[in-house]
């Protein structure tokens, strides 16, 4: 044997003596990233809608999460209880009973940090359920604090994070009803003062807003700053404008008459506009905009790369977005404070 052939056998058999090669993970989230960063600004009474972190803590320092609002939000329990597992049960397209194929964003949150999550958000819910003669059979922001305040729960105020997400349904709503998104910012902002007072003394709030996922209307922007919010997915309407709004003024004038109230507020407007309109669903990863489960009761026929699709069930994020609207929210805090 040429002492080139020998070099090449030992060369073979050197790599044949290694382990096998490691099967590589999955890129994080499947690929789905944030391709924009937040829009900080600072909280004004009177000013525009921003992403600020107005003296929320770390999130480690936070042990317990409450958390309040709709399908976006809603683990499958609506008491504050353990969840079920996200995983199907038959052709059901809703993993534990959440309208998401995986963990919602607020359980991300949680997960992130590990704090316990109790999680109160009922799918169809809305601020108030007296402003909505169409939604009076639905669960409500004021419905949802009755149940918890009669658990009677005895929270360190300092360590518990209270979040907030409504006006999907408010705006919805507002079709039928008539234009009454203004009341439903105040009512939205007086639960909030209501967890305030005692017994709860809540003094930390997690407020997200995405009233109109890519719509932009003026009444939705006057109610959008106190909570989480997607009024009108994707939609910029003068009345949706004017909810946000009068939310985003309403907690920094509660932040004003009381000192120790800290909140947070993300809008989730810049990452729906983003992967809606620039820099484009391509940027974040996504192949669709679409949504991927042909209706919310059966995954029959679902699409074959939920992976890659913006939404799961119609109007409702993939498992995969709902991880970066948790990206967006931590990067807010980071970057944001003031």
């Amino acid at each position: 044997m040429t002492l080139a052939l020998k070099v090449a056998a030992l060369f073979t058999l050197a790599l044949g003596s290694r382990a096998a090669p490691t099967v590589v993970d999955p890129p994080y989230n499947d690929g789905i990233h944030l391709a924009i960063a937040p829009t900080c600004g600072i909280p004004s009474t009177n000013g525009n809608v921003v992403d600020v972190n107005a003296g929320l803590y770390a999130l480690s320092g936070y042990d317990t999460i409450v958390s309040f609002g709709d399908s976006f939000t809603s683990d499958g329990k609506f008491d504050g209880s353990e969840p079920d597992p996200p995983v199907p049960t038959g052709t059901s397209p809703r993993y534990g009973g959440r309208f998401a194929n995986g963990y919602v964003w607020i359980e991300n949150l949680a997960n992130d940090t590990g704090a316990h999550l109790l999680d109160y958000a009922v799918p169809g819910a809305v601020t108030d359920t007296a402003i909505w003669p169409s939604k009076a059979t639905e669960s409500s922001f004021v419905n949802q604090v009755a149940i918890f305040l009669n658990q009677s729960h005895d929270f360190s105020p300092k360590t518990t994070l209270y979040s907030v997400f409504f006006g999907i349904n408010d705006f919805s709503a507002s079709a039928k009803d008539g234009d009454h998104m203004l009341e439903a910012a105040e009512a939205l902002l007086g639960q909030v003062q209501l967890l305030m007072k005692s017994p709860t003394n809540a003094r930390s709030f997690l407020v997200i807003d995405d009233y109109g996922r890519g719509t932009h209307t003026a009444s939705g922007l006057s109610f959008k700053g106190l909570i989480v919010n997607e009024y009108g997915l994707g939609t910029h309407t003068a009345s949706g404008l004017s909810f946000k709004n009068r939310v985003f003024n309403g907690l920094s004038e509660l932040q004003q008459e009381n000192a120790e109230l800290r909140f947070a507020y993300v809008d989730f407007a810049y990452l729906w506009d983003g992967v809606l309109k620039t820099p484009g669903y391509e940027a974040f990863g996504y192949n669709s905009t679409g949504y991927c489960s042909p209706s919310s009761t059966s995954s029959v026929g679902a699409c074959a790369d939920p992976e890659h699709t913006f939404y799961w069930i119609n109007g409702h994020p993939s498992k995969q977005t709902h991880r970066i609207m948790t990206d967006y929210i931590e990067e807010v805090l980071e970057k944001c404070g003031v």
